[in-house]
């Protein structure tokens, strides 16, 4: 059995800890479950125990011996799960995490119950599901930095982590408090403030080396995540002032276009030809131009002259990037 303090693992590898003394033992005290969660709540004792009942722990106290007990018999009618179907578990994870409270505190044991009895059974994460969206490029590394990474938030935890960089992969340590996750297009990303600096910046999970959990900080409740992309078509922050980019979609597309709201998105009209006329406000263009070239022609620039004529370049690199 792992001698690592409890406080010092993330709350998926908590609950991997005390499943397997449950499955292994057959029987817990009320303290030593407090222990292994970290926790002294009796509310929260009461709903772990619950959730565990739901998951095929169904813990019964013995007064004879003041312990809780689970038959042999649970784990024939535990539910099944599909170790494949992690990397999708990661990205509700994440988004409930980014829904903050009362969610989190909601969903949040269920979670991690599901993803523990999933991690004791593909342990190395070599299982993959086919993918019917982007999701995460994941394996037993990466779900161990992502529980590290829920765990500091939710508990207000300081974390230390080194950072790999896009450009000669050069990295740095990094010392940083941990607002919040996001999920953009199945790429996970956290929200932290850095040791030295005023402000959140976004940080892709897949880029972060092993997350180690350090001590508890006070959180300031003026930051935002969705404030700081109020003014972003993905997940570029500019700093400065927001400008209006008017883009025409060619009526062809206009219904897929119109069926769902936008990042950034200000205004959606519908002109008189069916053309489809979306206004945005963003502080950077480059994501808005990425989307504009995905649509093969079907998609143009109105407005402002500067960002249509970046695209016009673009288009025209990548017809000569495909000439024959």
């Amino acid at each position: 059995m792992s001698t690592t303090n409890s406080e010092h693992l993330g709350r998926t590898a908590r609950f991997i800890r005390l499943l397997k003394e449950i499955d292994e033992q057959r029987a817990i005290s009320k303290a030593r479950l407090h222990e292994i969660l970290t926790t002294s709540s009796e509310a929260t004792f009461k709903r772990v125990k619950a959730e565990l009942r739901e998951a095929g722990y169904p813990l019964t106290y013995n007064s004879k011996d003041k312990l809780y007990h689970v038959s042999a018999r649970a784990a024939l009618s535990r539910p099944k799960l599909d170790p494949r179907s992690r990397a999708q578990l990661a990205l509700v994870r994440t988004a409930i995490a980014g829904l903050g409270a009362p969610y989190v505190a909601a969903l949040g044991e269920v979670l991690d119950i599901l993803d523990a009895r999933i991690a004791i059974e593909d342990p190395e994460a070599a299982a993959t599901l086919s993918s019917r969206r982007p999701q995460p490029r994941a394996d037993r590394a990466f779900y161990e930095r992502l529980d590290n990474l829920d765990t500091a938030i939710r508990e207000s935890r300081l974390i230390q982590f080194d950072y790999t960089h896009t450009a000669g992969g050069a990295t740095d340590p990094r010392w940083a408090k941990p607002l919040a996750m996001h999920d953009h297009d199945g790429r996970i990303y956290c929200w932290a403030i850095v040791e030295g600096e005023d402000r959140p910046k976004l940080f892709a999970l897949d880029r972060m080396g092993a997350v180690e959990l350090l001590e508890p900080f006070d959180p300031d409740t003026k930051w935002k995540l969705d404030d700081d992309l109020r003014y972003s078509f993905g997940i570029m922050i500019g700093r400065d002032a927001p400008q209006k980019v008017l883009i025409d979609i060619d009526a062809r597309a206009a219904a897929n276009v119109r069926a769902r709201r936008w990042p950034a998105e200000a205004d959606c009209e519908t002109l008189p030809d069916g053309t489809l006329r979306m206004t945005f406000d963003v502080t950077m263009t480059e994501e808005l131009i990425s989307w504009v070239l995905g649509f093969g022609g079907l998609a143009t620039v109105v407005e402002p002259s500067s960002v249509a004529d970046e695209v016009r370049s673009r288009a025209a690199t990548i017809a000569s990037q495909h000439a024959r």
